[in-house]
């Protein structure tokens, strides 16, 4: 009551304002962050899951090294490394960067393997070269692809929903491995 009667009625309409405005800037937030998380916690890992399974169908089958120059008819484009397996060919002609796959078929681990110019480059890129907060799974760019030693790295993101190599903390319990 005291407080009321020393503040003018002019005011009042100024408070009214400011916490409409306060309001409306509160409720714009919100939806933000809604949509920015939906986004990141649904749409993003369904399209990085369809994007693996396009990547995985095109792998093709057998373990025959391909011949360079039927390679060559194939894809006049690019310049394939020597003793590439052929069911990777159309992988490698998509993205030359490709060093391999990685399959752990216990873990649901079934991924193409990347090498960059930096350790960098696929942190927060997929295959494609498409921003992804998944990125890629990728060899260490000091590594040597084609003589590989007893120390080859591989870098991949631990994933929370299990993707990439979220499920290796599987080996952790003693049944499960």
């Amino acid at each position: 009551f005291f407080v009321r009667n020393f503040v003018p009625k002019s005011s009042d309409n100024g408070l009214e304002k400011a916490r409409k405005i306060i309001m409306i800037v509160c409720v714009l937030t919100f939806i933000i962050a809604a949509v920015y998380m939906f986004s990141d916690f649904v749409v993003q890992p369904l399209i990085t899951a369809n994007r693996l399974e396009k990547l995985e169908s095109m792998v093709g089958n057998g373990d025959k090294v391909a011949d360079v120059k039927d390679l060559a008819e194939e894809f006049p484009d690019v310049e394939f490394p020597d003793g590439m397996l052929g069911k990777y060919a159309e992988l490698y002609a998509k993205n030359s960067d490709l060093a391999g796959w990685i399959n752990i078929e216990a873990l649901d681990i079934s991924l193409p393997v990347v090498q960059g110019e930096d350790n960098k480059k696929y942190l927060k890129l997929d295959f494609d070269g498409n921003r992804n907060k998944y990125g890629s799974v990728f060899v260490n760019s000091e590594n040597d692809i084609k003589n590989l030693n007893y120390n080859t790295v591989l870098f991949g993101h631990h994933m929370l929903d299990s993707k990439m190599f979220g499920n290796l903390t599987l080996y952790k319990d003693a049944e499960y491995y």
